[in-house]
């Protein structure tokens, strides 16, 4: 084979090799469950955040997430309102199982869910007065704030990517909106608008800003922790806002401890 005749034939299985890599790709890509977001740099962004996050096929392996969670609550004054401590724990291993636990005035108060049926007890007695809705709400709301980013391929959210931002304390980040409908999506607690907050550097959810129907919620993630692979806020502060993401008050501290992730 002369070296012309071996330029040729080293340049056409080359090409070979690029073009079959190209195809796993994209079969791959065809197979994604981003492949539903229509919008490039929607699809860029929450990749990336995927992968900084602990991985998406990760993610979805699990069989059950259980962590303790603090928080109270203030005033427009600064005056506390309520605290409390509660355990958390959410098991997919058959169906989807939530259990949410506190003490509250020496009394034992359990939020479960399952598969869609939502009950509350109080001393192992139904509590009667709690409207369903609202219980509906806390347990969206809960497993809602956990699962971000992972949850952001759900139906029926609809995007737009709002570029760059620069945080109150010089964070530079990449903004996602997102609107939420819930009289079309059951998986939708309320009728609200998501500001994104993603660190340019890292791609870690560092906060984000809702609109709910009477007022702006601005929040903070503070600290992070890894638990098998995975970034858990930590610490972090929700402050009623402007418009403008200028605050007004506190509204709360969270505080999140003993992590415990387990795969199917």
């Amino acid at each position: 084979m002369t070296g012309k005749s071996i330029y040729f034939f080293t340049f056409y299985l080359l090409l070979i090799i690029t073009l079959n890599s190209c195809q796993t790709t994209l079969s791959q890509g065809n197979d994604s469950p981003l492949k539903k977001i229509k919008k490039d740099k929607v699809k860029v962004l929450l990749e990336k955040t995927f992968k900084k996050t602990g991985g998406l096929e990760n993610w979805t392996s699990k069989k059950s997430i259980k962590f303790k969670k603090y928080f109270a609550l203030f005033d427009s004054l600064g005056n506390e309102e309520m605290a409390v401590n509660q355990v958390h724990d959410y098991n997919y291993s058959a169906g989807e199982k939530i259990k949410i636990q506190w003490i509250k005035e020496n009394e034992n108060h359990l939020l479960q869910s399952e598969d869609g049926k939502i009950t509350k007890t109080i001393n192992n007695q139904s509590d009667l007065s709690s409207n369903p809705t609202s219980l509906k709400n806390s347990v969206l709301s809960s497993t809602f704030v956990v699962n971000i980013p992972f949850n952001l391929i759900d139906e029926g959210i609809e995007f737009a990517h709002e570029g760059i931002d620069t945080l109150d304390d010089g964070i530079i980040v990449e903004v996602l909106r997102a609107n939420f409908n819930p009289e079309v999506y059951n998986n939708h607690s309320t009728k609200d608008t998501w500001w994104f907050y993603f660190d340019k550097k890292e791609y870690h959810l560092v906060g984000y800003m809702v609109k709910h129907a009477d007022h702006l919620s601005y929040v903070r993630n503070l600290s992070f922790t890894e638990v098998d692979g995975f970034t858990f806020p930590l610490t972090r502060k929700s402050w009623r806002v402007n418009i403008d993401r200028e605050i007004l008050f506190l509204r709360a501290e969270y505080e999140y401890s003993n992590y415990e992730f387990i795969k199917k």
